[in-house]
């Protein structure tokens, strides 16, 4: 399960790159296309988690990284775990891994 949440939140940072249309969108559709098992239900409940809890700075951050190629999976893990233990962004990490969870838990 925990594969999944990452490879949703990999997948809809990194079609949200580049885009002019609505970053809400491009993620839905994104995670619909790639991520496994994704349901619309799921895939819109990742989204909000995600626009929700991350500052503009922290989307940013992704969004490089995923331009920059590489392992979308390692680099989420690595940025869950930065954000989960930055004493002043720790509450927006858990929300939204919280919330991520529960999403996968619906999706079941």
């Amino acid at each position: 399960m925990r594969n999944l949440i990452l490879a949703l939140a990999a997948t809809s940072i990194l079609a949200a790159c580049g885009s002019k249309e609505d970053p809400r969108k491009v993620l839905v559709d994104s995670c619909m296309a790639e991520a496994e098992g994704a349901t619309q239900e799921g895939c819109d409940c990742v989204t909000d988690a995600m626009v929700d809890n991350l500052n503009e700075d922290e989307m940013a951050q992704v969004v490089k990284a995923i331009k920059g190629g590489g392992d979308t999976d390692a680099f989420m893990e690595d940025f869950m775990g930065k954000l989960m233990t930055d004493p002043e962004r720790q509450e927006a990490g858990m929300a939204m891994g919280t919330a991520m969870m529960s999403c996968m838990m619906e999706m079941e």
